[in-house]
């Protein structure tokens, strides 16, 4: 009977005041100091331009900016959303399966709900935005593959998954084309429809300046009134006339894939291929254009005055592109570089041996709020990161395993699992940590944390300790506006007066989250500290 209490004390009673003595103070710390955190499996952070709560890697939400906001669960895996003032859009399972909540500029509500390929489904008070498909069957999709409406029925090519069972993987391939091909189509945009039959192997549509045909792969024929005419017949002999303004036609012909000419009736531009899409060469009189591949994606050389564009790429070994005020160069598989210039910003970004980034970034009228009027970021994947802005932000983190930037979403998710050794600075508040944040401390001018998950509590204000607590809060001393506390076996016995103005009570609705700095912990004596030594 012993045996039995003390098993459900340990595994069922024990965890449930672990929980509370460290998880719910740990909430209303938040909501006093504005960042709170439970070893590496909980965060939150009202301090940043994210401001946030995680629960690695379960649960994640975060205010990108004044009208959006993204919440994930184990993303791209498993969940993530993004919320704004028009719409709500989740997706689960990479992207396959989603759902969107939009309200039109009208009023009108909108909900589209799709787990691709196999169901499609939107509903609304509008009855044109009310649709229904169910793969293999068929049905209605809209607003989807750049047409207002879409509706294929039957796919037959479903049959010979049970019928000719695949014997090879190698014909997996064919036997997904085949089953996404329907029997029927009609689809539409606009004042255009058309209808297919086994498409795209059979199709034809038109509207009151369009007509389109196709019987592939004997013939098809597409025109468009003041646009452009072309014919195609068995896949091999193509020609097209494409109208453009001033009574310019440009005419190209096509013996697929062996040869094709362009030319113009102004003799303004021209262009020729062999074995396209490998060798071409081609220039533009109007436009100072002169480009010539070969064979492409090889050499490419390109000459233009308008647009101002050079282009000189020796595939796969080097590669420089000038387009107006940005640049582009690599030499693979060492060295990566692009250069970007516009009106609001200038950056340079360097990837050296796939794994060395070095990103630069500039303001030129307003600063960013994350970026500041200067920014730099420095990565050595995947051993650590380091970045940092002219408004004293900095952020370190030694262990940075995933393969691309992403502060707001997929690092504040992940980045806590795999951290050894992790150092930030913003706004004034200080953070660091050890070992998955085994050890983690905060701090700024007047306030300090420090904790080792389950073993301490530490903090202080204005340099009068205000929480020591050890085991879980089981034993330990707190001091709070109310009054001081001896914890004996987390039962708080009262052995003090408070001092009346403690930072426990000021809350969300007192403190604005930009405010909130002022009341961290940061050593008045130095830059850096563990434990209270100065560095």
């Amino acid at each position: 009977m012993m045996r039995r209490l003390i098993i459900y004390t340990v595994f069922r009673v024990l965890p449930v005041v672990i929980l509370f003595s460290t998880g719910a103070s740990a909430l209303n710390a938040a909501d006093a100091r504005g960042y709170d955190w439970f070893w590496f499996l909980y965060e939150q952070d009202r301090i940043s331009c994210f401001p946030s709560k995680t629960v690695t890697p379960f649960y994640h939400t975060v205010k990108l900016d004044d009208n959006e906001d993204y919440t994930a669960s184990l993303p791209p895996l498993l969940f993530w959303k993004y919320t704004n003032d028009h719409s709500i859009s989740r997706n689960w399972l990479l992207g396959l399966a989603g759902d969107v909540d939009y309200t039109h500029a009208n009023g009108t509500e909108d909900y589209d709900m799709g787990l691709m390929p196999f169901i499609l489904y939107g509903n609304s008070p509008d009855k044109k935005d009310r649709y229904f498909f169910l793969w293999p069957i068929g049905g209605t999709f809209k607003g989807k593959l750049v047409m207002d409406y879409v509706s294929p029925w039957v796919f037959p090519g479903v049959a010979l998954f049970f019928l000719y069972p695949p014997q090879s993987l190698l014909y997996l391939p064919l036997y997904i084309i085949a089953s996404v091909i329907p029997a029927y189509v009609s689809y539409g945009r606009g004042d255009y429809s058309a209808h297919g039959i086994f498409w795209p192997l059979i199709q034809w549509g038109s509207s009151p300046d369009r007509s389109d045909f196709r019987v592939l792969p004997f013939y098809s024929h597409n025109t468009k009134k003041d646009y452009y005419d072309n014919r195609s017949w068995f896949l091999l002999f193509n020609y097209d006339r494409t109208f453009m303004p001033g009574n310019r036609e440009i005419d190209t012909f096509m013996v697929t894939p062996f040869f094709a000419r362009r030319w113009d009736n102004q003799h303004i531009a021209g262009a020729s291929t062999l074995f396209w899409p490998f060798f071409s060469w081609g220039y533009n009189k109007k436009l100072g254009d002169f480009e010539i591949n070969f064979p492409w994606p090889f050499i490419v050389y390109q000459r233009s005055e308008k647009p101002f564009v050079r282009k000189k790429i020796f595939f796969p070994f080097y590669g420089h592109i000038v387009h107006e005020r940005d640049e582009t160069e690599f030499i693979t598989p060492l060295y990566f570089r692009m250069k970007r210039d516009n009106d609001s910003f200038s950056s340079d970004y360097t990837i050296t041996a796939l794994i060395i980034w070095n990103f630069y970034r500039e303001y030129k009228n307003e600063p960013s709020e994350y970026y500041g009027n200067k920014w730099h970021f420095f990565k050595i994947w995947p051993l650590f990161r380091y970045e940092s802005n002219d408004k004293g932000d900095v952020h370190f983190n030694l262990l940075s395993i995933l393969p691309l930037r992403d502060p707001a979403g997929y690092e504040k998710i992940y980045d806590p699992l795999f951290s050894l050794i992790e150092y930030h600075r913003e706004k004034d508040v200080r953070r660091f940590g050890l070992l998955l944040r085994t050890y983690y401390q905060c701090w700024d001018d007047r306030t300090f944390q420090s904790r080792v998950p389950l073993l301490f509590r530490y903090a202080s204000f204005d340099g009068k300790i205000t929480e020591f607590t050890i085991l879980c809060s089981m034993f330990g001393y707190e001091k709070n506006g109310e009054g001081s506390y001896f914890r004996c076996f987390w039962i708080p016995i009262r052995i003090g007066e408070g001092t009346g103005e403690s930072i426990s009570e000021i809350g969300d609705e007192a403190l604005p989250t930009e405010s909130i700095p002022q009341y961290m912990a940061k050593s008045s004596s130095g830059d850096f500290v563990i434990g209270r030594v100065s560095f």
